[in-house]
């Protein structure tokens, strides 16, 4: 297998790097290494307004509830209260929002590889374990979206 750039990890920013990439003419591989996309969820449903629209997406399903405020307690038990009137973040579902922007990035033209781990880079071929076989990908440009904990930066 041949692509332009092969983005291994499928949260937010691996969905987004691989729909740009694909919207912009390359061949895109996103390469998740577990069987569906947002599970298991890695980290917090709370997101910025901001970040929303950087998405370029609307409020969808994955939308639980808005937050136009807040009740912060410091450690010695003193209250702060932001009040707002309008919207400054979501409280979202993130296995939604994880599935409906890697949906984005797949309608954008990129191709998806679930159950695969990225096992190790060399010379423009990247290395994967797909289904128990192992498997070379040629990619010119490989992106590591795949965490504060994954093995791409390190091996790089």
């Amino acid at each position: 297998m041949k692509y332009d750039i092969a983005v291994i990890g499928a949260g937010p920013a691996g969905a987004m790097a691989s729909k740009y990439a694909a919207l912009n003419g390359a061949k895109t591989l996103l390469i998740e290494e577990h069987a569906s996309i947002g599970s298991p969820v890695q980290c917090t449903g709370l997101i910025s307004k901001a970040a929303l629209t950087e998405c370029e997406i609307s409020e969808g399903s994955f939308v639980l509830a808005k937050m136009k405020g807040a009740f912060v307690y410091s450690p010695v038990g003193e209250e702060l209260i932001i009040r707002g009137k309008d919207v400054k973040a979501y409280v979202i579902d993130r296995k939604l929002f994880d599935r409906e922007l890697v949906g984005r990035s797949l309608d954008a033209g990129a191709d998806l590889m679930l159950k695969t781990r990225f096992m190790g880079l060399h010379n423009g071929r990247i290395s994967v374990l797909s289904s128990g076989e192992r498997k070379d990908i040629h990619a010119d440009i490989v992106i590591g979206a795949d965490g504060i904990m994954g093995s791409v930066g390190r091996m790089a």
